[in-house]
């Protein structure tokens, strides 16, 4: 199982990840113009315009609910204002970067997610966690020489 964050993808990057796998929803993606992201008068940014490919957005709407028995959760920090929280899974141990070794889970460590509980989606999100993904949805990125994805190495499934 690997840990993926949510992120735009030509439609038919998409399209093909939502035909191969269950529980990919693709939403619509709009670009807004405006005059800037900053309220700085002296440093104003441009408007955003986006020349490329059709883009959509990869969604998982399968939420896998936190099992405090199977998996050990850290949070470190709690925005006081939206409630928002940066939640870590116990185990996962951080990469130095491409070419180097993956990030991975500690033996009996990491997420630990009943098979059942994915009633047959391929993809899903765990709690307020990334998206997640089995084996062959990596192996079929790989395979397809698609880019821009980063799979970090979570846990099992049981």
């Amino acid at each position: 199982m690997a840990a993926m964050a949510n992120f735009l993808v030509p439609r038919p990057v998409g399209e093909a990840l939502a035909d191969e796998f269950r529980g990919i929803e693709l939403r619509p993606v709009e670009f807004y113009p405006g005059d800037s992201l900053r309220s700085e008068p002296d440093h104003p940014l441009p408007p955003f315009k986006w020349d490329g490919p059709e883009l959509v957005e990869m969604w998982f709407p399968r939420v896998i609910p936190y099992n405090s028995e199977l998996t050990k959760l850290r949070v470190d920090y709690v925005c006081p204002e939206c409630g928002r929280a940066d939640v870590f899974v116990d185990g996962i141990e951080k990469g130095i970067g491409k070419g180097r070794p993956n990030r991975t889970h500690a033996p009996d460590q990491g997420l630990r997610i009943p098979k059942e509980a994915l009633e047959g989606d391929d993809v899903f999100r765990y709690a307020t966690m990334r998206f997640m993904v089995l084996e062959p949805f990596k192996e079929f990125v790989e395979r397809q020489s698609y880019t821009n994805f980063d799979f970090v190495d979570y846990g099992y499934l049981l």
